[in-house]
């Protein structure tokens, strides 16, 4: 059953007051008074009807400035008023809708005309507030939604870089396409975990998985923050993708630091160090959207991304920790200390490529020795492209006694060594 609606009549006239009461209340309404406009303001705020009548002319606070307060106060401002009064000009009723008002009656009235006002303005005030409650649950749906998507379209970025998307040219996932694709010059890394077979043997599959886990939080953030994304993680390794090469170093440097710093807590635990390899190679290559129409994927492909592999795969070779290719090299600058290792022809190529190690990696006393021992370094390589093997020898043995377990002079030295065997047994050795 619906609640009786509430009339108050602010009127400072006993009879007028006397008369309203009686026939709103045969009516079926509920009915308070008040003699003058404050008193009125007073109990409306105090227990809010569902409509009020009032009068012009009283005492204190007149009838319009009364409606303007009720109007402008928040507690008020949602109850409907209706003048009721004697003056008629319109000039008077202008003021009263200025006010506030809703309506505005005559009086003497018919009170079946009032009665029919009073009912349309209640009516039109329990839908105002139905609308109200409407679009508070439809705000609140919207809020929901929004949100909702805002955590599918977080979790979707998980799998799909949101950088990778920008490139493409898209906000969301859902509006790529298969066969989407660009063209551009990008750093590619590669990293990967030295010697993974074994360390998952010895841990197992659920240590391992944890091991990977904590490896890839701490290593994933130093991708994003310097401008790169990871385009695939690969078990014990991973891909990204870098468009400012000088970030893609520096990245590279970070997480070999990060990881010094995780092998530090690994050592503490009595758990075994692990070991990286970073590669890196800038050039030309192509990101796009791979797969069929039931499964697609993002992909990076070309030349450039089978080279920054070799790269990863060399740094092992030379036991080091980051090595870049001579492309790379040739957008950085003097940003770095470099060492070059050797110019070789990858697999699957047919040019040589120059390979450098990244010196900025290494601990600090390992990259002062190197550092030192660099100009023995660099003449014994000389002296390789020269021919003059027996000095290239005697360079390589004074690096290897600053450096005895550099991996990448004492290849070097045995391949002058090897050289110079055959010189001398005359291709016989």
């Amino acid at each position: 059953m619906d609640p009786i609606p509430v009339i108050l009549v602010i009127d400072d006239d006993r009879n007028n007051l006397r008369v309203a009461s009686d026939l709103l209340d045969t009516a079926g309404f509920a009915v308070r008074a008040a003699r003058d406009g404050a008193t009125g303001i007073k109990r409306a705020k105090a227990s809010p009807p569902d409509l009020i009548l009032l009068d012009v002319q009283m005492p204190g606070i007149d009838g319009f400035e009364t409606c303007r307060r009720l109007v402008g106060d928040p507690e008020t401002a949602e109850i409907p008023v209706v003048f009721m009064t004697a003056l008629t000009g319109t000039e008077d009723k202008v003021r009263a809708f200025e006010a506030g008002a809703v309506d505005y009656v005559s009086k003497p009235f018919e009170f079946a005309e009032l009665r029919a006002r009073i009912q349309t303005q209640l009516n039109l005030a329990r839908l105002q507030r139905q609308l109200r409650a409407s679009n508070v649950l439809l705000e609140e749906r919207v809020r929901e939604r929004t949100a909702a998507l805002a955590e599918a379209n977080e979790a979707m970025a998980r799998f799909v870089p949101q950088e990778f998307l920008a490139s493409l040219g898209h906000a969301e996932v859902r509006t790529t396409r298969l066969g989407d694709r660009i063209h551009g010059d990008f750093t590619v890394m590669f990293s990967d975990i030295r010697s993974y077979t074994p360390l998952a043997e010895s841990l197992g599959p659920e240590q391992t998985f944890a091991l990977l886990g904590d490896y890839y939080q701490r290593i994933g953030p130093i991708v994003h923050a310097h401008g790169g994304y990871v385009c695939q993680y690969l078990g014990d390794g991973f891909m990204a993708s870098f468009p400012d090469p000088v970030q893609a170093v520096r990245s590279a440097i970070a997480q070999q630091q990060a990881l010094d710093t995780m092998n530090a807590e690994r050592t503490a635990e009595g758990q075994p160090p692990i070991r990286t390899g970073i590669g890196l190679n800038t050039g030309p290559v192509t990101l796009g959207i791979i797969g069929d129409e039931q499964r697609f994927n993002t992909s990076i492909v070309g030349d450039t991304v089978n080279l920054a592999a070799r790269m990863e795969g060399l740094s092992k070779f030379y036991g080091v920790r980051i090595t870049i290719s001579g492309s790379t090299r040739d957008a950085l600058g003097d940003r770095f200390a470099l060492r070059f290792l050797e110019r070789t022809q990858a697999r699957g190529k047919v040019s040589e490529t120059s390979i450098y190690e990244v010196l900025d990696a290494d601990p600090s006393d390992l990259r002062a020795l190197k550092l030192q021992a660099e100009p023995d370094f660099t003449s014994g390589q000389q002296a390789v492209r020269e021919g003059d093997l027996p000095n290239a020898v005697s360079a390589f043995a004074r690096v290897l006694k600053t450096l005895p377990n550099d991996r990448t002079t004492r290849h070097w030295l045995e391949t002058a060594a090897r050289r110079l065997l055959v010189s001398e047994t005359g291709g016989h050795p």
